[in-house]
């Protein structure tokens, strides 16, 4: 499936721009970086899950999913992310190193797909892998290498990190990228070694099938602003993907919701975006943002939080005040950053809906589109909401901007926050 390797290689201009900003990146940001880079080498954005269950560990999760026609399984990526911390309270090397390895082996435990490994590091880990002494060098070699029990290092804090190998895999690098700013980009192809011959069979009929189905993404080239219509016009586009996605079969999760909102933004900004994702909260070191649009200068422009409720197919849910409140915290947090747009966007089913539309629930005013106050005064007295809810001591303005039918009994609103 050579689109993968293609589309994350397309995404290394947008990585090298990023690694030049102030903001640090995080794995998260890396990950939508090179979903961008997918979706210009074709990849169709609503058949991208992510954290899709692991078919053969009812506990793990694979990053990323690229889904077939049907919703099932193609291709399955997994990103990591290494670099030094500024504060230097490093982790041991070769506990990120095992960290690495262990996602050789969850690829390794999944079944009937392309496999693919992206791996980004400074050059402190990369000098790391490097050093014969260090005993993974063969690791970043060009030519096919078998991982098995029998060639991994042997230190305790390696192996306590790297995963169950008892059996091996195969991987071969794909693509090695320098990015800039002493930060280098890997890709490695994936295979089960018990079913090798099997895998390029499929793996070669599956490639043919891609280049008669695959269209390229549309040519972004006109650059704006980040205004409050680009980001009007990029929900709009994310809504259609929003709704294909819930047409799936796999379930859609929030990460997945906030994907698919970014990439609208990016087609509704024509390019101009640049979206860390977890930004460090300016006035509270604890919290962080959703994701965080920059100008061209590298400081916070616009500020965004995400939030996805639905009840859960096997029951168990948690109180709807609970919902009310982690929503209203969201409000809250986006309330004390400073001098940037501020905007929730909420993606709920039908039972939430009811829940916030219902008068007596003391929140249907939040749905109205005149401009809202949201205070201690007026929000519900529901010891679990008020539980969730955040700091109300100062009051905040809020307007609906819009308010789409997603599908699947779904609705996506999105609120304008003022100070």
């Amino acid at each position: 499936m050579d689109v993968v390797t293609k589309g994350i290689g397309a995404a290394v201009p947008l990585i090298e721009r990023r690694l030049g900003l102030q903001a640090p990146l995080s794995e998260d940001n890396f990950r939508y970086l090179a979903f961008h880079g997918l979706f210009k080498a074709g990849v169709d954005v609503a058949r991208v899950a992510l954290e899709y269950p692991h078919p053969a560990d009812s506990r793990a999760r694979v990053d990323t999913v690229i889904l077939d026609a049907k919703g099932a399984p193609e291709a399955a990526i997994e990103f990591k992310y290494h670099r030094i911390i500024p504060s230097n309270r490093n982790r041991p090397r070769t506990m990120s190193a095992g960290d690495l390895i262990a996602d050789f082996a969850r690829l390794r435990d999944f079944p009937n797909v392309h496999r693919f490994m992206a791996y980004l590091t400074d050059g402190e880990m990369f000098r790391y892998f490097n050093n014969p002494n260090n005993g993974l060098n063969w690791l970043i070699s060009t030519s096919e290498q078998e991982i098995s029990e029998d060639n991994l290092p042997s230190a305790k804090t390696f192996l306590e990190r790297a995963g169950d190998w008892s059996s091996p895999v195969r991987a071969q690098v794909a693509g090695r990228w320098d990015v800039g700013n002493d930060h280098k980009l890997v890709v490695w192809r994936v295979w089960r070694v018990e079913s090798s011959r099997q895998d390029e069979r499929q793996a070669r009929r599956q490639e043919s099938d891609t280049r008669h189905r695959t269209r390229l993404s549309r040519n972004i080239t006109n650059r704006r602003g980040n205004d409050t219509g680009a980001v009007a016009e990029g929900i709009g586009a994310a809504v259609p993907l929003i709704r294909q996605q819930l047409g799936l079969p796999a379930p859609l999760s929030e990460g997945e919701f906030r994907d698919l909102v970014l990439r609208g933004l990016l087609i509704g900004s024509r390019g101009n975006v640049r979206m860390p994702l977890g930004y460090r909260h300016p006035a509270n070191s604890r919290e962080q943002i959703d994701a965080v649009i920059l100008d061209a200068d590298g400081a916070p422009e616009t500020a965004i939080e995400f939030k996805y409720h639905r009840s859960n197919p096997g029951g168990g849910n948690l109180p709807r005040t609970q919902f009310a409140g982690e929503l209203l915290d969201e409000f809250a947090k986006l309330r004390d950053i400073p001098d940037v747009q501020r905007f929730v966007m909420y993606l709920t089913d039908g039972e939430m809906f009811r829940y916030f539309n219902n008068p007596r629930n003391g929140l249907d005013r939040l749905f109205s589109r005149s401009e809202q106050e949201i205070s201690e005064g007026n929000i519900p007295r529901t010891r679990t909401l008020r539980r969730f809810a955040g700091d109300w001591r100062s009051p905040v303005r809020a307007r609906m901007m819009g308010r789409w039918d997603v599908g699947n009994g779904h609705r996506l609103v999105v609120w304008q926050v003022m100070a």
